[in-house]
Order: structure tokens, then C-alpha cells, then sequence
């Protein structure tokens, strides 16, 4: 078919896929990753695609929202901290998904959750003593 075969001993299939992935993407070529495995909506640029061939559902950049409550680029963010059953990894304890989404969305990024702000959770005083 003449189809490009990629595989390495030292590196895991998804490493290979984000790899090729940013390089055709800096050379102004369009992706599709086809997989079922949710971290990888992490790799997608405008243009790009993930076709989900389990269920038959394509994703570009803009239905991740729709699909993860995220943004691509804060994919890993929140599966640090909701986990991740298809990559064995653990996440938060007793963490709410939507709550998750919800803080990521707000603040941008795993970063700013633990970063100080002026604006963040303000103590007001309340009358009558």
C-alpha cells in the first residue's frame, strides 16, 4: 500500500505517533491519529483529526471540549488529575471529572491551580458579628 511503518524498541507507540505528529504538523500537513485512547486529543492542531474507529466518531481541535470538557492543549492537565485506566495511572483520589474540567478551563492550566492569584477564593467579611 505503500504505507510508512514506524516502530522503536525504546519508545512507546504513542511516543512515535506525538513525534510524527509535530513534525508533519510543522511542515503544514494535517493529521489523523486513529485511536480510541483519549490522551492523545492532546497531539491535535487546527486541521488535525482523531478518528475514534471503535465507535466511528471523528474529532477535530474544536470538539474536544464537547468530548473532554478541555481544551487539547490541557488534556494531560486533567488526566493528571482525574487519571487514566487506559494509561495505568492513578490521578487524584476523590476527584469530580466536571469539577476538574471546570477549574482547568478557568484557570488554563494545571499550573495556575497551584500558582497564587489576588483573585482566588477571597475571604469576605459578613455582618452581624
Amino acid at each position: 500500500m505503500g504505507l510508512q511503518c514506524y516502530a522503536d524498541p525504546r519508545f512507546e507507540a504513542d511516543d512515535l505517533i506525538g513525534t510524527l505528529a509535530d513534525y508533519w504538523s510543522g511542515r503544514g500537513h494535517p493529521g489523523c491519529v486513529v485511536t480510541s485512547d483519549k490522551d492523545l486529543a492532546q497531539l491535535l492542531r487546527n486541521g488535525d483529526r482523531i478518528w475514534d474507529f471503535a465507535t466511528d466518531r471523528w474529532f477535530g481541535v474544536a470538539d474536544i471540549p464537547d468530548w473532554l470538557g478541555v481544551e487539547a492543549h490541557q488534556v494531560p492537565d486533567r488526566l493528571a488529575i482525574t487519571g487514566d485506566r487506559e494509561a495505568n495511572t492513578a490521578g487524584i483520589p476523590d476527584n469530580r471529572s466536571k469539577g476538574v474540567a471546570a477549574l482547568l478551563v478557568h484557570l488554563g492550566g494545571i499550573a495556575s491551580v497551584y500558582a497564587p492569584r489576588d483573585d482566588a477564593f477571597r475571604v469576605t467579611e459578613r455582618g452581624g458579628g
